[in-house]
């Protein structure tokens, strides 16, 4: 009995932190305070791990849940600035074009969003690419260098299956369908070559030319530094692909410590208050 009297306080206990996190009130925040997230990592096409989730440990980051923050603050006219803290993002390309296209969402409400760029190593172009969305970029001291321009890697797997002494039939259906080359080919083919080749193009194109759009210079200017890399940040500054360099604490100096709200903090901001329905509608096609 003693067992299942102490089993049920324990259930409440966990209930009640649980509405506390849940429905504690939204924060309040002052007019022109400064809203600090992270883009960092993988984001997953799922729902935020639910509270009992992160209890055990269980960790996820949410595309749609970090684009439904940065649409809150789009509306929220008592948010005067935007830090970003970009560094190690680990999506593919449509998901960092979505992250953009919400940044510059925040620059055209007037959020006045600030991307604050760390790069550990060499080459980060999808975290450039992302931060350059932003009204101003700044980067990290000692931080390497972001630009380093796109290339493919392909595998082919004829070679190994010789060494094994496997015999390996595919059937192709059209030249252009590639997964059997890849599977049982050694090289690339013309047409293989022509679309991958193709392809990059199209990537290369979006990318180097969102930046030159966002950061007012010219797509020779980008392409310039791209095939110079390494540059370092002050070349880059130079060329104003960034703003400066800077340590993050002077960055929040700079907006004022007073009115900085933290993430965590500003996820418990209704969204209803700031206009958003409920509600939600779904087109089934």
């Amino acid at each position: 009995m003693r067992r299942v009297r102490w089993s049920v306080i324990a259930l409440l206990g966990i209930a009640a932190i649980y509405a506390i996190w849940k429905f504690g009130g939204s924060p309040s925040i002052a007019r022109g305070s400064t809203l600090v997230m992270e883009l960092s990592g993988s984001y997953v096409e799922a729902a935020d791990t639910p509270f009992f989730g992160q209890l055990l440990g269980v960790q996820r980051r949410s595309l749609l849940g970090t684009l439904s923050e940065l649409r809150k603050a789009e509306r929220d006219d008592r948010i005067g600035h935007v830090l970003l803290v970009v560094r190690n993002l680990q999506v593919g390309w449509a998901k960092a074009q979505e992250l953009r296209d919400a940044i510059r969402a925040l620059r055209d409400a007037g959020r006045h969003p600030v991307a604050y760029l760390e790069v550990e190593g060499l080459g980060a172009n999808r975290d450039y690419y992302v931060a350059s969305a932003a009204e101003k970029l700044y980067m990290a001291p000692g931080s390497g260098a972001p630009l380093i321009g796109l290339a493919e890697e392909h595998w082919f797997l004829g070679g190994l299956w010789d060494r094994l002494g496997v015999t390996v039939q595919v059937a192709q259906a059209g030249n252009y369908k590639g997964a059997a080359d890849s599977i049982a080919g050694y090289s690339m083919n013309e047409f293989y070559r022509e679309q991958s080749e193709r392809l990059l193009d199209s990537f290369d194109g979006l990318f180097v030319g969102g930046i030159a759009e966002a950061r007012g210079v010219s797509v020779e200017t980008v392409r310039k530094v791209i095939a110079s890399a390494p540059s370092s940040p002050e070349v880059l500054e130079e060329l104003k692909l960034i703003d400066g360099v800077r340590t993050r604490a002077a960055l929040i100096e700079e907006f004022g410590e007073d009115t900085v709200v933290e993430a965590a903090d500003y996820a418990a901001v209704d969204a209803a208050s700031l206009g958003f329905d409920p509600r939600a509608t779904f087109a089934l096609i």
